[in-house]
């Protein structure tokens, strides 16, 4: 059962290595950093978390603050799963915390192939556990698959607890299907129904997805009109791209060094928003010779500039939400869709002279896609979901 167990909390990443050489290398760099940080605070966090037997709506980690907020505002059940960070906020709203920081220091080792199966039986079994209690409760989840996700669905589901993938980022048909997340979930909240539709044709059934909308309301709030013509301002989107595979990274930059000399020459205000797991790449030192770099949330970035650029990433989904302009610059290297075939963003393709020699004017006079979506906040919009869903 032990070896079982291993071979399922690594199932992701041992499926993605063919393509993505550096993933396995960069979770056990987040999780060992998670088990330092948390060495000495875990039996500290473990007294502090209290019974999630009976609560409704358990929430792996802080992501969807807005719809916590929001149903603990409407006196949902809520619960938070975490560390340091989730302690801190669910003492500020008054909801249970319950701790899984003890949990980093075994799975770190399993991803260095040093696995105590021993202890993760053990882990399994105390999460298992903890989640025991009443019917027709839900763990929420950023993604279902990577291992300490993927422990903690496990876990609920041993204990009749169901689990829900809200979603985090874009999914696309060209990405490898190794890489869907979802796949372990009892149910999958979507975006839209673009959506839906990818993680169908990805497998999963459809009685599993509802379509919620995105998981903020922050695109509903005002926002400043477009400047006019070459006086936008652009924000080219990084992304980790090193972290999955050097190969890839490397075209990463060399495209994106390429894009902000042209677009330098041509006059154009530019702005670098690395991705939150950018921000100690040594290149930014390259990049900022052309480029401000811009350490803003992407809440944040849309009230500050007008054009957002990148190669696949959600962030352009998000900005086009915002009524900014979104352009995708797309090559095949990088796995993703074309998003002006489903309404998320202009496609200029970097391989073809004649889409990029559209770029300056596609930057400077296009309007916005247009994204509907529910004027419902994002509380409704969730327990709508919630209410489809059958009962056990």
């Amino acid at each position: 059962m032990a070896n079982r167990l291993q071979n399922e909390l690594l199932k992701y990443v041992t499926e993605l290595e063919p393509v993505y050489d550096e993933l396995r290398h960069m979770l056990f760099r987040v999780y060992k950093r998670n088990s330092v940080v948390s060495l000495g605070l875990a039996p500290i966090l473990k007294l502090f978390s209290k019974p999630i037997g009976n609560i409704k709506f358990l929430f792996y980690g802080s992501k969807y603050l807005e719809l916590i907020t929001s149903l603990t505002e409407d006196d949902k059940s809520v619960g938070i799963i975490g560390g340091p960070k989730q302690w801190a906020l669910c003492q500020k709203l008054h909801i249970p915390f319950f701790s899984n920081a003890h949990a980093w220091q075994a799975l770190a080792k399993t991803l260095n192939s040093k696995p105590n199966e021993k202890r993760l039986q053990q882990l399994l079994e105390e999460f298992s556990s903890s989640f025991r209690g009443s019917d027709n409760r839900y763990l929420i989840l950023d993604n279902d698959s990577v291992p300490m996700q993927r422990l903690l669905s496990l876990a609920a589901s041993t204990a009749g607890v169901r689990t829900i993938y809200l979603q985090d980022g874009l999914l696309q048909n060209a990405s490898p299907d190794a890489f869907l997340i979802g796949r372990h979930a009892d149910f999958v909240f979507s975006y839209d129904m673009a959506q839906a539709n990818v993680f169908k044709n990805k497998g999963i059934p459809e009685d599993k997805v509802r379509v919620m909308g995105f998981y903020s309301d922050h695109y509903k709030k005002e926002i400043a009109v477009l400047r006019a013509g070459a006086s936008r301002k652009v924000c080219i989107l990084g992304q980790p791209w090193f972290e999955c595979s050097k190969n890839i990274g490397e075209f990463y930059l060399m495209e994106t060094m390429n894009l902000l000399r042209t677009l330098k020459q041509k006059g154009f205000e530019l702005y670098f928003k690395p991705h939150p797991r950018e921000k100690k790449e040594s290149y930014l030192t390259e990049i900022s010779g052309f480029a401000e770099i811009q350490l803003s949330t992407m809440n944040e970035a849309v009230r500050l500039f007008d054009v957002f650029l990148a190669y696949s990433s959600t962030a352009l989904y998000e900005a086009t939400l915002h009524d900014r302009v979104a352009i995708q610059l797309w090559h095949e290297n990088f796995g993703c869709d074309k998003f002006q075939n489903i309404g998320y963003a202009y496609t200029l393709e970097l391989d073809d002279q004649t889409d990029m020699a559209k770029l300056s004017d596609t930057i400077s006079h296009n309007s916005p896609f247009g994204i509907h979506q529910s004027d419902e906040i994002v509380s409704d919009r969730f327990l709508k979901c919630i209410e489809t869903l059958p009962i056990t």
